[in-house]
């Protein structure tokens, strides 16, 4: 292994990271006339800023959908796939220090995106310009491609796909080591149904996070507390609020987490009959959602179909719920949808497909993934098999690419979470790897084909 990596990278990677963090670059659709918010398109004009002084060559979409910024030569095209947008940062006063104002402690950075993408970028970035000043010789262009929608519906990529170069391979520094060679199909839905004259809430949050709380204070309070007593389900009451406590991971990680809000609601049908509510509490009660869609919906590839019911309202005139799920790589998507449609009809409800992305597989004897497997396990010492995920990166959406770190297994996953933060060992490690696996894969010097 080369050391490429110094202790000024380190510093300055530091600093990027947390003047990245410091925008609150969250979706606010059309503000002041940008596609996706002015922190969004500020952050994106700061970050191709810092590549033209790092000696970079940069473009910003006049439109503001997505930038890039390449160095090298070549008709080979190296793309590594960024996003600048990050989730909100719900629950501000639960965090220990503001989350977007980033701060060091511990031996760790905090703030929203410092794990998501904000880190892994900035550090991926370093890592090349760590290669820059030891003048190597690049033998493919190397683009940094910075989206601006990932967090939501993807149109800031979607944008630079219909408009740009397809990459020749590369990687999106946006999940863990060592490396992840096939993600789900991502499909995202709603279902309607009716209003009520009784029921008035809006519950959850976003489609992939599984909401860890649920607050409420109405006359059912309660009736739901002795049912949810009854269910063996954890909540607290005093003499106003009721709250459901769960807990929050990635949608992705489902089975991991505690849904807060079919919590509150298998509470609530035992009190109050609706029928959004009662198929929820009823049908989609666990997180692999068998009794709609059925146990055999999973692959040796990419393990089980999984859902999450993110988000529940109803008001006087209609009642919808939000499902992430996420389904396995090589089984039909309408083979595993078309159950959950049916017990959506047979409930006297409306099923509704909101966002859908395939699926990726890259095979795993492929000359891109056996030279990133190689660097990181002569760095790490870690043997461990590349792995499937539930989770969407921006790798599915170009030819050749897969999602390789930034988190080493070793580091706790906090990314989507209150008081998110990022190991300053992970930024010293991860950046070591990239600048390897890069000078492996796109300098003359490194490239194993060219010796």
């Amino acid at each position: 292994m080369n050391s490429f990596i110094k202790e000024t990278h380190l510093e300055s990677c530091h600093e990027l990271i947390k003047s990245l963090v410091n925008f609150p670059s969250v979706l606010n659709e059309g503000e002041n006339g940008t596609p996706f918010g002015q922190s969004i398109q500020d952050v994106l004009e700061y970050t191709l800023k810092t590549c033209e002084e790092m000696g970079l060559r940069t473009y910003i979409d006049p439109e503001g959908y997505y930038g890039y910024a390449e160095i090298g030569s070549g008709e080979e095209l190296f793309v590594v796939l960024c996003h600048l947008d990050v989730v909100p940062a719900i629950d501000e006063d639960k965090w220990t220090t503001p989350p977007f104002k980033a701060t060091i402690r511990n031996g760790r950075i905090y703030g929203r995106g410092t794990q998501d993408d904000k880190g892994p970028t900035a550090i991926a970035l370093c890592a090349l310009k760590a290669l820059m000043e030891q003048g190597v010789t690049f033998n493919k262009r190397v683009r940094f491609v910075f989206g601006t929608d990932e967090e939501t519906l993807w149109r800031g990529i979607a944008k630079y796909s219909e408009k740009e170069e397809a990459a020749t391979m590369g990687f999106a520094p946006d999940s863990s080591f060592p490396l992840t060679f096939a993600e789900k199909k991502l499909l995202q839905s709603k279902i309607y149904g009716p209003g009520s004259d009784t029921l008035k809430f809006e519950i959850g949050g976003a489609f992939n996070v599984v909401p860890d709380e649920v607050i409420t204070s109405d006359e059912y309070s309660e009736q739901i507390m002795k049912a949810l007593d009854e269910l063996d389900i954890e909540h607290h009451f005093d003499s106003e609020r009721l709250t459901v406590k769960g807990r929050s991971v990635h949608s992705k990680d489902a089975p991991s987490g505690q849904n807060a809000v079919v919590a509150y609601l298998k509470g609530l049908n035992q009190i109050e009959q609706h029928p959004l509510v009662k198929f929820i509490a009823e049908s989609l009660d666990h997180p692999l959602a068998e009794k709609v869609v059925g146990s055999d919906k999973q692959d040796d590839v990419s393990g089980p179909l999984t859902l999450n019911v993110s988000k529940v309202i109803i008001d006087n005139d209609h009642s919808e719920a939000h499902l992430d799920i996420r389904m396995p790589v090589t089984i039909d998507k309408m083979d595993m949808v078309q159950p959950l449609i049916d017990a959506v009809e047979r409930a006297g409800l409306t099923y509704e497909e909101f966002d859908y992305l395939d699926s990726l597989y890259v095979p795993i004897e492929s000359t891109l993934i056996q030279n990133l497997l190689q660097v990181y396990r002569e760095y790490s010492g870690d043997m461990t098999e590349p792995e499937s995920s539930g989770g969407a990166t921006y790798a599915r959406t170009m030819p050749n690419c897969v999602a390789y770190g930034a988190r080493l297994p070793k580091y706790p996953e906090t990314e989507h979470q209150i008081d998110e933060y990022i190991e300053l060992e992970n930024i010293r490690e991860a950046m070591d790897i990239y600048a390897n696996a890069l000078y492996s894969l796109v300098t003359k010097e490194g490239d194993k084909t060219d010796e």
